[in-house]
Formats: structure tokens, sequence, C-alpha cells
């Protein structure tokens, strides 16, 4: 992965400007358009991938991050972040690949959310101004369908819906973040391209059995292991 857009894809438009040049005039037009088009989404492309490496945490940060866990097992990124002033995204990455494991593939998440609808009662935390947030507490709806460029969860009674533009996520995080209680916190986290929470799900922790076997179960190792076939973010 590159730090700056790459030189290959201005050299693929010129290879293909040099193959239309027998061309008529109004041919070659309409194909440089294709070609210039292409190559700026490419450009987007790299340019997005380059902002999602710049996030990933420095061998420093990476300590910091691990010290500041080691004083409290178990607490969620942002509560982190907030402390060493970084981004949740940047405190995701300083974990171990045991604790947490991210793909830089967006487009994944209809994938990576239909896995979760198979997570009993998990809880869903969406980021508010000011440091807010809403949690709700509910199955997440199994009917999820792609239109017009976003990923709509349709609610079913109780369900968890919503409305999903996968361009707008630059990474995708499992957790799995031991307790001082002993119990495992499980989650996914969805980011944006400046490194904060559009979205987490979080298998929620609790004294009831049920709940107990819930976070030993394999419905979150089912997730880790879709999130972890997709391209890496900030590999070690």
């Amino acid at each position: 992965m590159k730090l700056a857009p790459s030189l290959d894809a201005w050299q693929m438009f010129g290879h293909l400007t040099r193959l239309l040049e027998w061309r008529s005039p109004i041919v070659k037009k309409a194909f440089s358009v294709v070609a210039f088009t292409a190559v700026a989404l490419l450009l987007e492309t790299q340019a997005s991938h380059a902002w999602a490496l710049s996030l990933c945490a420095t061998p420093k940060q990476a300590s910091d991050i691990q010290q500041a866990y080691a004083r409290q097992p178990g607490v969620v990124p942002l509560e982190i972040a907030r402390k060493l002033g970084l981004t949740e995204e940047t405190v995701v990455t300083g974990l171990s690949d045991t604790q947490s494991l991210g793909t830089i593939d967006g487009q994944s998440f209809a994938k990576v959310w239909q896995s979760l609808t198979t997570w009993e009662q998990p809880a869903v935390v969406i980021p508010l101004e000011n440091d807010d947030v809403v949690e709700v507490t509910g199955r997440i709806s199994s009917r999820i369908f792609s239109k017009d460029g976003e990923v709509q969860i349709e609610t079913v009674g109780s369900g968890i819906g919503g409305h999903f533009h996968p361009s707008n996520i630059a990474a995708i995080h499992s957790l799995s973040l031991p307790r001082k209680d002993g119990q495992t916190l499980h989650g996914v986290i969805f980011f944006s391209a400046d490194g904060k929470t559009i979205i987490s799900v979080y298998a929620v922790a609790s004294t009831k059995p049920a709940l107990i076997a819930l976070l030993s179960s394999d419905a979150y190792q089912k997730t880790r292991e879709l999130i972890a076939s997709l391209p890496r973010h900030c590999p070690k």
C-alpha cells in the first residue's frame, strides 16, 4: 500500500490513449473520457487506502494503547481514544490480532452486517455529537438488500434496521476484549475515513447464563473469520 497515488495509474491512462491513436476523433474522445474516469476512480481508491494506512497506530501509540488497556481491560475503544487523544480507529489498530482484526474493504459492509444477524440480543451503539451515544439492544434484521448505492436493512418486528452507504465505510474491525470479571466483550466497529465510529455492535456482557454462553459462542468467531478473509487493515 502506498502513501501517494501510484504512477501506474497515469501510465495506464497513457497506454490507453496510445492504443486509441488510430481511432476517429469522436471515438478517441469518448474512449478518453472513459479511460480518464477509470483512472480517477483508481486514484481515489489508492488515496482512500493511503488515508486508512495513515491511521494505523505507531509502535509508540500501540504501546500506550496496550498499557491503557492493561489498566482498564475490556472498555470500549472510545474511552481509550478520549484518554490518549487518538482516533478510535487508531486505538483498535494498536491492539494485538487476537484482540482486534480489521479490513479496509468497506464494500463488504453487507456481508459483515449479515453475519451480525446471528448474534442474540447485541447492543448497537451509535455515536452522536458532543461525545453522546445512543445504545439499542435487540435482534438485528436479516432482511438486507442493496438499492441506489446504499444498503438497506428492513426492520422486522422489533429488529434493528437502517440505511448505510458502504462508500462511507473506510474500515471494519472485530474486537475481542477480556474484562476484569473474566468475561470477554465481543464487537464489530464500522469506521469512517477520519477514523471515527459510524456504528458499532457489541455482544452484551451480563451475568445471565444465556448471555455468558453467547460470549463464548460461534457467532462472533464466524464474523471474525469473515473479516479475516478480507483485505487487511494495518497488518502487523
